[in-house]
């Protein structure tokens, strides 16, 4: 029917510049063939029967005659060996034209991205020089910077190519649920009307099954693309167990500890302190170790640090390249038995050691200067990372909450007045280890996406293959084009019905059909001209759906963000340096989980956000397609369509600008990789202080504060540019149709004269006017549409059909 259709729609095409061709330009048709097409232009009731014309119509018609004839004189309207715009979709081309050009982009895409992930799974598996070990291969061993920087740079080559595979994707899944001029018809005929230009599911229950079973798969194999693909690679991380000495250079050179000093400490445990220096024995060392590293070469084992190197060296929670510590002071640290001693806080700054008595307690309970602060005393210090914080001992307290560099209280500003345990820090020595942090690479993780991937591929090739001759109604000036050219008679007469009016009575009229007069007096409607905001082309359920996406993300990533504020710095600055997707120790759940199960935890945010991205799109495009049919109001414009004949327009977008459409693809981009970078999938091999052998696995998912914090804003920001956007003004006069397929086909009952109004500038307006008053049987009733020949704007209180 469709191919029908648009053989008709040339032979009315002809009729209308029949004077400007000659017999050459056309030897394929006969008067016959030309008199049969004109016959066949309409097929439902007109509005310029000659007596019903008023006045200022005929007026019109003589404007428009004058211009037909200067037409004919100035040349063709259709280029030269073109003899209608529907007779493009038989001939075979070279390269596809209309949407086929956009699914053809979106097959070279899809082409590509499936090339590059099998190549790099191939090459991963093969290349003798990466470690593949079961189902996870190690792309990059050693220097544990080096591993977070390449994953946060493959996090954005990922996010490029799953965005350019979802676009390419999300285009072809538009144009399968885009209908054509056959399903429009038959869903017309039904009284249910259908989506142009807007991405829905609406439109699957009229079109036919085999492009619903593409959508299907489509939209099935953005599933694993959308929770699997950020994970295919991942990193091991490396964090060393590590326990800090404080002790003096004639110990760590063999000699007997100097124990001098602790006599004038005899109220404070000094035999306690020198039974604590005996147990120091097992940790003494050989200054001139080495250690051989696995590319061959020996180093030192043991480092000199000043006391800022040292403290620098151990600022993280997670350290991977140091290892067990001792600090040479010039004094001896003293042990307290914490039982028999506390460390307070002064109000003033500083701390300071109190004996605990009877009498002190109650003078703590008195005096509000002071603060019990929870001292560790374990000597050596061990280090676990298990346990967060792990560098407390940098703290002159030695809180197990840890303290904040920023207060100089605990740390001097300059470092190198730093005095752990209390004493002058004359250097550091450092235990040297080696790297071994891993960038991996998930096989089945790889597969999975490679499937999908070749899913989408194959499903984008047969779309252009089996459904290439689908005249879809991919933008609303496919539509227009179509009905200027064959009038669909089940619209006839409601030339001022908008999208509500459809949505609210058009199945009530079903019923009403059997009384012509109510019928007749619901379809006849008086001008109105209101001025109505972009808020008022989506639907109510349209906007619900979009803003409840937005309520969630907002609902679930307000206490995930103040979750992941907690025991982060409250400097901005300092909490920017946090980084994105980086491992703080704080920022881990409580809970292990298995690499699959961590991979699906992680991504199950992206599920959300692509709806939300979805759900803005459709609701974005509403309002742009709206604004683009209320333009015609406005001024005479060729239509913008996917296959240009005549003076048509060409389109390279569907319902969305580009202007518009790229920034909003980059942000969408953005929005997933921000994402990727709030939660992730967190693999942590620790070492035993002892041996530096891997002793346990830490397998959780881990979160970034400022990664949720601007996803939260990116969202709030395409949250509020459709509220923003939605407060602009149409202009008055065109019913508001949006993507409703019988309200665009009721405003395109063109007069019969107007044959060739499709490919010609075309403007909505009034070709002639109704009585005002209160309709009679002798009142003449107007009648508004979209037309080529010149019009006039509706009268305010007259009626118009």
């Amino acid at each position: 029917m469709a191919v029908e259709f648009l053989t008709t729609w040339s032979y009315s095409s002809f009729m209308g510049i029949g004077k400007a061709l000659n017999a050459a330009s056309v030897p394929a048709l006969s008067k016959h063939q030309f008199r049969q097409g004109a016959s066949s232009i309409r097929t439902s009731d007109d509005y310029t029967i000659e007596s019903q014309r008023s006045p200022s119509f005929v007026k019109l018609l003589r404007s428009a005659k004058t211009t037909k004839q200067l037409s004919d004189v100035s040349g063709h309207l259709l280029p030269q060996g073109h003899s209608s715009r529907h007779e493009k979709l038989p001939k075979k081309r070279f390269l596809p034209s209309g949407w086929r050009t956009g699914a053809l982009v979106s097959l070279i895409g899809a082409v590509v991205v499936f090339v590059f992930n099998l190549g790099i799974t191939i090459w991963v598996w093969a290349n003798p020089s990466f470690q593949a070990n079961g189902a996870v291969g190690t792309m990059y061993r050693g220097n544990c910077a080096v591993v977070r920087n390449m994953n946060v740079k493959i996090h954005l080559l990922v996010n490029v190519l799953s965005t350019m595979l979802l676009c390419g994707s999300n285009y072809v899944m538009q144009v399968l649920a885009a209908p054509n001029r056959e399903e429009v018809d038959r869903a017309h005929a039904q009284r249910r009307w259908l989506h142009i230009g807007v991405p829905n599911l609406r439109n699957l229950r009229y079109i036919r099954r085999e492009r619903v079973i593409i959508y299907m798969f489509l939209f099935l194999s953005s599933v694993p693309l959308h929770l699997l693909f950020n994970s295919v690679v991942f990193t091991q991380l490396q964090a060393n167990e590590y326990f800090v000495l404080p002790t003096m250079v004639d110990w760590i050179q063999g000699r007997e500890y100097n124990f001098d000093n602790f006599d004038n400490f005899t109220d404070i445990e000094s035999l306690r302190n020198k039974t604590w220096i005996r147990d120091f024995e097992p940790y003494r060392i050989e200054i001139d170790d080495t250690v051989k590293l696995s590319n061959g070469t020996t180093v030192p084992m043991y480092q000199n640090m000043t006391a800022a190197e040292c403290f620098s060296k151990y600022g993280s929670h997670y350290v991977s390249d140091v290892g067990n510590i001792y600090l040479i002071q010039a004094q001896p640290t003293v042990w307290r038995n914490p039982e028999k001693w506390e460390l307070r806080r002064l109000e003033l700054g500083g701390f300071e050691w109190a004996q605990i008595t009877n009498d002190s307690t109650l003078m703590d309970n008195e005096n509000d200067s002071y603060q019990r602060v929870d001292f560790n005393a374990t000597l050596p210090f061990p280090s676990s990372p298990r346990r967060y914080p792990s560098n407390v001992w940098r703290c002159q307290s030695h809180s197990s909450t840890g303290c904040d560099p920023g207060d100089e209280s605990e740390i001097p500003r300059d470092r190198s007045q730093w005095k752990p345990y209390g004493s002058d820090l004359s250097y550091c020595l450092v235990e040297q280890v080696e790297e071994f942090c891993e960038l991996q690479f998930s096989f089945v993780i790889a597969i999975l996406v490679i499937i999908a991937n070749l899913v989408k591929a194959t499903c984008i090739a047969i779309t252009l293959w089996k459904c290439g001759g689908h005249a879809a109604f991919v933008t609303i000036g496919d539509a227009i084009a179509s009905f200027l050219d064959n009038p669909d008679p089940s619209t006839s007469g409601r030339c001022l019905q908008t999208r509500r009016h459809v949505e609210l009575w058009w199945n009530w009229n079903q019923w009403a059909m059997d009384n012509h007069n109510i019928a007749m007096n619901r379809d006849r409607r008086r001008f109105r001209p209101r001025r109505r905001t972009w808020a008022m082309a989506p639907s109510e359920r349209r906007w619900v759906a979009t803003y409840w996406s937005y309520s969630a993300l907002f609902v679930a990533g307000i206490p995930l963000a103040v979750l992941a504020l907690r025991n982060m710095p409250r400097d901005p600055k300092r909490l920017w340096e946090t980084g994105f997707g980086t491992i703080q120790g704080n920022n881990l759940l409580n809970f292990d989980t298995s690499l699959m199960g961590g991979v699906l935890l992680a991504n199950t945010p992206q599920a959300l956000l692509s709806y939300m991205y979805l759900a803005f799109n459709a609701l974005y495009t509403t309002m742009f397609i709206s604004s683009e049919w209320a333009s015609y109001s406005v001024e005479r414009k060729p239509l913008r369509v996917t296959s240009p004949v005549g003076q048509q327009r060409h389109t390279y977008w569907l319902g969305v600008p580009y202007r518009y459409a790229i920034p909003v693809t980059l942000l969408s981009g953005l929005f997933h990789w921000l994402a990727s970078q709030s939660l992730f999938k967190v693999q942590i091999s620790v070492t035993e202080m002892y041996t530096r052998r891997v002793k346990d696995q830490i397998s959780t998912c881990g979160y970034s504060p400022v990664p949720i914090i601007l996803t939260m804003v990116v969202a709030t920001v395409i949250a509020a540019t459709g509220i923003a956007i939605s407060r602009i003004r149409f202009p008055s006069g065109i019913p508001l149709a949006a993507s409703n397929s019988a309200a665009i086909s009721a405003a395109c009952h063109p007069p019969k004269e107007d044959g060739d109004a499709s490919v010609l500038p075309v403007q909505w307006g009034a070709v002639s006017h109704g009585n005002d008053g209160e309709f009679n049987r002798d009142e003449h009733i107007g009648h508004c549409c979209f037309t080529s020949f010149p019009v006039e704007s509706p009268i305010e209180g007259h009626l118009y059909q």
